[in-house]
């Protein structure tokens, strides 16, 4: 049996990074969250904004709700690390 690949705690910022350049918009925050959303119907996606490091439980979570794949993941991880991310997205 091969070992699963998955995903490294990541900083709250750079998940919330990631699920707008997957095509999300931020709907709004409380002190402790941001609430992204694809549209109105969608339902929201709440993400944690405290602590240095977002679980990889939440990571998973995060892609059945928004559907996105390991792949798209690590490639949307690797530009926001490299700092090419559109301002809009900041």
């Amino acid at each position: 049996m091969s070992p699963i690949a998955l995903p490294a705690p990541i900083p709250p910022s750079h998940l919330r990074k990631i699920i707008l350049m997957f095509g999300y918009k931020e709907l709004g925050e409380t002190e402790y969250n941001w609430i992204l959303s694809r549209d109105d119907e969608d339902e929201p996606l709440v993400i944690p904004k405290r602590g240095a490091l977002v679980s990889v439980t939440v990571i998973t979570k995060m892609f059945d709700h928004t559907g996105m794949d390991l792949r798209t993941y690590m490639a949307l991880k690797q530009i926001v690390e490299n700092g090419s991310v559109d301002p809009e997205v900041n």
